[in-house]
């Protein structure tokens, strides 16, 4: 009894291994992977572009400053 049962596990286990195979090899699977891919790196730029326009509006208030003294200078 045993034999035969172990014969269905490993016949159920083949038929699991093969769609799990059919599905990591599917089209969907593959664009899903690359929508992820784009979506990882879309927010690595933005994250990228949050610090650079940070590092701008401090430079546009000490610039702002530097003017408001050389004009009151004047």
């Amino acid at each position: 009894m045993q034999m035969k049962e172990m014969l269905e596990y490993q016949k159920l286990d083949s038929k699991i291994k093969k769609i799990e195979n059919e599905i990591r090899n599917s089209e969907d699977r593959k664009n899903a992977s690359k929508m992820q891919d784009y979506l990882r790196d879309s927010q690595a730029k933005l994250v990228k572009l949050e610090e650079q326009s940070e590092k701008l509006v401090k430079l546009q208030k000490k610039s702002c400053g530097n003017i408001q003294r050389i004009c009151s200078k004047a």
